[in-house]
């Protein structure tokens, strides 16, 4: 969900509300997403999110590290395979899983200025020139 949309619901919402009156006096209106990182508590939640990182805790009667933390690189039905950093290979009963969630890892943008943001424009703009270049015909044609 953008921010976009979440300003487009809430001007909705709060039209509405306002039209409506539901409740005396004044309150405020939060209308927000459930954020960037999901629980999972599903097989089918487990199958979304094979490819993503995740971290999982396991039931206390498991006998290796009750904390897993990697990517999620298969699930089906009884089993979720976590690779940790080191690529070790973690084959899980979903019955041992406690708790599960999805990992967001934030990456820092550049200073702007800094050799990093200026290579990083550079390449953006060198990507939208060719994209340009193959969707716009004149351009294609000029450049042959």
């Amino acid at each position: 969900m953008t921010l976009d949309q979440l300003a487009d619901a809430t001007r909705v919402i709060g039209r509405a509300l306002d039209d409506a009156d539901p409740m005396p006096g004044r309150f405020t209106l939060e209308v927000s997403s459930p954020g960037v990182e999901r629980r999972l508590r599903t097989a089918a939640h487990f199958r979304a999110a094979v490819g993503e990182q995740v971290t999982l805790k396991l039931a206390p009667h498991v006998e290796t590290d009750r904390r897993v933390r990697g990517e999620l690189t298969e699930a089906d039905d009884e089993v979720a395979v976590v690779v940790d950093d080191s690529g070790a290979e973690h084959r899980i009963a979903l019955s041992d899983v406690t708790r599960a969630n999805t990992v967001f890892t934030w990456e820092s943008a550049p200073k702007p200025g800094s050799p990093e943001a200026r290579a990083r424009a550079r390449s953006g703009a060198a990507a939208r020139a060719r994209a340009s270049e193959e969707t716009d015909p004149e351009r294609r044609a000029a450049a042959r």
